[in-house]
């Protein structure tokens, strides 16, 4: 018997790519590596691909934006 994740969940991945930040979150790269040399970020990095946990991009959006992003489940 095979599992399927319903189609109206949407599911999000744990880690974004440094080059997929752009255009999830309409902010500059730049701003992300700024964040990760003043260690507030810790990147992982996997072959080539620089990885962000998209939960500490989350919680640092909102502390610097007026409104805050709303996750998957409804908590903000």
């Amino acid at each position: 018997m095979k599992t399927e994740i319903p189609k109206d969940i949407k599911v999000e991945p744990y880690f974004i790519r440094q080059s997929h930040i752009k255009s999830l979150f309409d902010i500059n790269k730049n701003i992300v590596i700024e964040w990760r040399k003043r260690g507030l970020v810790n990147p992982v990095k996997i072959g080539k691909s620089v990885l962000y946990d998209r939960k500490e991009i989350v919680d640092l959006l909102n502390r610097y934006r007026v409104r805050p992003i709303v996750s998957n489940d409804g908590t903000e």
